[in-house]
């Protein structure tokens, strides 16, 4: 049977709820917000108990005050500010519980929130949006599917009419890169390395 993951799910939702007034503050603060976002977006990545043997909420504490962050590449950040801009409607791909956060920063664009329709591992499903409270933030569909990534062949019509139509896509985490890489959208992938053929693949440390 699927490991159930409902209650350490619920714990470290709960950790990133505690620290969203500061992190919020950080972000508003920075000389550039949009990628003081993206890089706490990218760290929240770490919570991955499928991926990595232990996951501790010091490490997660760590990994979210460290001010030595990796930067995002400066290429890919350019295009992606310039594809925001023009952007209509915008597809957010959750990965993992606990790090479920975004918008403001580009007012005239629509985001929605694309979460697993069912359990998948410990990925995010539209009950951690709504304990979350992300569905108050922006619409959130589940895909209605169970596959840790976004199978575009298995989730519902409704979910890869949306994934087809979007502007821009973000999509969280490794198995979200796995699925998707290669189908031919405009996909910008947000995750931290957490095996060794991920590092080898992208010339990257552990959690880089």
């Amino acid at each position: 049977p699927m490991e159930d993951f409902s209650q350490i799910n619920r714990e470290y939702d709960q950790l990133m709820l505690d620290l969203e007034a500061e992190l919020r503050s950080t972000i508003r603060y920075s000389e550039d917000p949009l990628k003081a976002a993206l890089i706490y977006a990218r760290t929240g990545n770490y919570i991955d108990f499928a991926a990595l043997p232990e996951v501790s909420k010091e490490t997660a504490l760590s990994l979210i005050k460290s001010e030595n962050k990796d930067e995002l590449d400066e290429q890919e950040s350019r295009t992606f500010c310039q594809d925001m801009k023009k952007a209509s409607n915008v597809v957010y791909i959750t990965d993992n519980c606990g790090e479920i956060v975004l918008k403001k920063i580009f007012p005239n664009i629509r985001i929605t929130a694309l979460v697993r329709g069912l359990p998948a591992g410990n990925d995010a499903t539209m009950e951690d949006a709504e304990f979350c409270g992300l569905t108050d933030v922006v619409p959130v569909l589940g895909n209605g599917n169970d596959v840790g990534g976004t199978w575009l062949h298995g989730i519902s019509t409704h979910a890869r009419e949306l994934l087809y139509n979007a502007d821009v896509i973000i999509a969280k985490g490794q198995g979200n890169y796995e699925t998707m890489h290669g189908c031919g959208l405009n996909i910008y992938y947000l995750f931290l390395c957490k095996c060794d053929w991920f590092q080898q693949l992208f010339h990257a440390k552990l959690l880089q």
